[in-house]
C-alpha cells in the first residue's frame, strides 16, 4: 500500500484540477488570478456564429462578462471594506489572545451587532481573515480547538474552521493552492497546518495521494517532509495518516538504498529522544537498517552511533534499558545494546566511564538495575576490570548481599567471579558465607542464597587448590 501511494504521487501531473462542482468559467478566473495558465474553455460553435475577433457574438459576450465581473468586483471590494471596518470595531489584537475561550462568544455577539447596523453583512471568519490572513487564522483555530476544554466553545471553533474551508472551496482553491497559502516552508505550527490541509482534502474529496503531493511540493522535496510528519504524529487527529505517509517514504527510500543516516535525519528522529525510541519509530528504523545492510553489505555501520551522536551515551543507555522491558522493542534493543558495548570498547571507555553513564541506583526498579549491571557485565567480560569495580558496585547497591542477588539474577558470571574473589580476600569461606554475606544461617537460607553459596564453594575450591 505504501509503495502504491508514493508511486501514484510520483506519476501524478504537476497541476491539479479544482473541484468539479463549480462552473468552468469560475475555475478559469481563479487560475488566471493565481498566475496559473487558464484552461481553455471548450464550447460548441454553431454554423452561423461569428468566430472572428471583433465579431458581434464575442463582443456581446465580452460586454456581458465585463459587466458581471465589474459588479462582482464591486461587491467583493465593498465586503472587504466592511470587514476591515468590522475588524477595527472589534478591536482585535494578537490572534492567540483573540481566539481564547473567554473571547469567542464576545466576538460572535459583536459581529451580530455590527451586521444589525449595516446592509452589507460580514462574517466573523471573514473579519478575522482580513485582519490576520488565512494561514494565521487557520493554525490559530486548530491550536485553540486543541487547547479548549469547553464543548460549546469547541463547537464554535469548529464552525469557524469549517467556514474557512468552505470559503476556500468557493474560491476554487486547489489543494496545492491551500498548501502554498499555509506556507509549509515556515516551520511554525506544522502539525496544525497538516491538519488544516488534510481537512480541506476531505472537504473537496481528493485523495491521500493529492495531499502527499501537495505536502512534498509545499516543503520543497520529500527529504524535507519529515518535520511536517513529525509534528503531525504528535496529534491523535493526524497521527495515523502521518505514519502512513512516513511508511510510504521509507518504502521508496528502501528501493533507492538511501543511507540510514539520511533516513534518520529525514524522519527527524534526532529531534526528541522519547519519540526516537518509541516502539513504532525504533522498530521501523531498525527494520530499514537491516534491509539496507542486506542490500549494501559493504557499507554497514553501527546504527547506535546515530542515536548517541544525537542524544549522548547516557541518555541512550537509559532509553534502551527502559525499552528493554517492552516486548515490542526488546529485540531491537538487544541489537543496539550489543553495538553500544562494542562502541565503548572501540572508543576505549574505562569501567569508570561506563559506570558514570549507567548511573546504577538501587532505588530504581530491580529490572532496571539488573539490566544496567548486565550491560556492565558485557563490557567487563571483554574489556576486563580490576577489583575496584566490585567495591564500587557494592557501595552502589548497598552491600554484598544485594550485589550478590543482582549478579545472580542477571547471570553476570564475570562480575560474580570478581565478587567471589573479593570475598576470599575478605576471609569469606564456604563455612561462614551465610553469616558474613547473608546474615543468616544455613537452616534459614533461601533457595537463591544456597545457589550462590554452592557457586562460591566451587570457585573457592578452584582458587584454594591452586587450579
Amino acid at each position: 500500500v505504501a509503495a502504491v501511494l508514493l508511486a501514484k504521487v510520483e506519476r501524478a501531473a504537476s497541476f491539479e484540477l479544482t473541484t468539479a462542482d463549480y462552473p468552468t468559467v469560475v475555475r478559469s478566473l481563479a487560475d488566471y488570478q493565481s498566475g496559473a495558465a487558464p484552461t481553455r474553455l471548450l464550447r460548441r460553435y454553431d454554423d452561423d456564429e461569428e468566430r472572428a475577433i471583433g465579431g458581434g457574438t464575442i463582443s456581446e459576450l465580452a460586454t456581458k462578462f465585463k459587466g458581471g465581473a465589474s459588479k462582482l468586483v464591486d461587491k467583493l471590494v465593498n465586503k472587504k471594506a466592511h470587514e476591515v471596518q468590522a475588524a477595527k470595531k472589534l478591536k482585535l489584537y494578537h490572534i492567540e489572545d483573540t481566539l481564547t475561550s473567554s473571547n469567542i462568544n464576545k466576538l460572535v455577539n459583536q459581529v451580530k451587532e455590527f451586521n444589525s447596523k449595516n446592509t452589507i453583512k460580514v462574517s466573523l471568519i471573514g473579519t478575522l481573515t482580513t485582519k490576520y490572513g488565512d494561514q494565521a487564522v487557520a493554525t490559530a483555530l486548530v491550536t485553540a480547538e486543541r487547547s479548549t476544554k469547553s464543548s460549546s466553545i469547541v463547537e464554535q471553533i469548529r464552525t469557524l474552521r469549517s467556514e474557512q474551508l468552505v470559503r476556500w472551496k468557493k474560491d476554487s482553491k486547489s489543494v496545492t493552492g491551500v498548501s502554498t497559502l499555509l506556507n509549509f516552508g515556515n516551520n511554525r505550527d506544522l502539525g496544525q497546518k497538516f491538519q488544516v490541509l488534510d481537512d480541506y482534502v476531505t472537504l473537496v474529496k481528493k485523495s491521500d495521494e493529492t495531499l502527499l503531493r501537495a505536502l512534498i511540493k509545499g516543503v520543497g522535496g520529500e527529504e524535507k517532509l519529515g518535520s511536517v510528519l513529525y509534528a503531525a504524529r504528535t496529534n491523535s487527529a493526524t497521527m495515523e495518516k502521518a505514519t502512513k505517509f512516513e511508511n510510504s517514504l521509507i518504502t521508496k527510500w528502501e528501493g533507492e538504498h538511501q543511507l540510514p543516516a539520511n533516513v534518520f535525519q529525514w524522519l527527524k528522529l534526532y529531534e526528541n529522544v522519547d519519540d526516537a525510541f518509541s516502539a513504532d519509530n525504533l522498530n521501523r528504523f531498525m527494520k530499514y537498517v537491516e534491509k539496507y545492510n542486506v542490500n549494501e553489505p559493504n557499507n554497514k555501520k553501527p546504527v547506535i552511533e546515530l542515536y548517541t551522536n544525537a542524544f549522548g551515551d547516557a541518555a541512550v543507555v537509559n532509553k534502551l534499558v527502559s525499552a528493554m522491558n517492552d516486548p515490542a522493542t526488546s529485540t531491537a534493543v538487544k541489537k543496539l545494546q550489543a553495538q553500544q558495548v562494542k562502541g565503548w570498547i572501540k572508543n576505549e571507555k574505562s569501567v569508570d566511564d561506563v559506570l558514570a553513564m549507567l548511573k546504577i541506583d538501587i532505588k530504581e526498579r530491580s529490572s532496571i538495575v539488573n539490566q544496567k549491571v548486565d550491560l556492565l557485565e558485557q563490557f567487563v567480560a571483554v574489556k576486563g576490570a580490576d577489583q575496584n569495580v566490585i567495591k564500587t558496585l557494592t557501595d552502589t547497591v548497598r552491600g554484598n548481599r544485594n550485589l550478590a542477588k543482582v549478579l545472580e539474577r542477571t547471570g553476570a558470571t564475570t562480575l560474580q567471579k570478581k565478587q567471589f574473589a573479593k570475598w576470599i580476600d575478605d576471609k569469606v569461606t564456604p563455612e561462614n558465607i551465610m553469616i558474613k554475606v547473608f546474615q543468616t544461617d544455613h537452616g534459614q537460607a533461601t533457595a537463591e542464597q544456597n545457589k550462590i553459596a554452592a557457586k562460591f564453594m566451587t570457585f573457592y575450591k578452584s582458587r584454594t587448590s591452586g587450579n
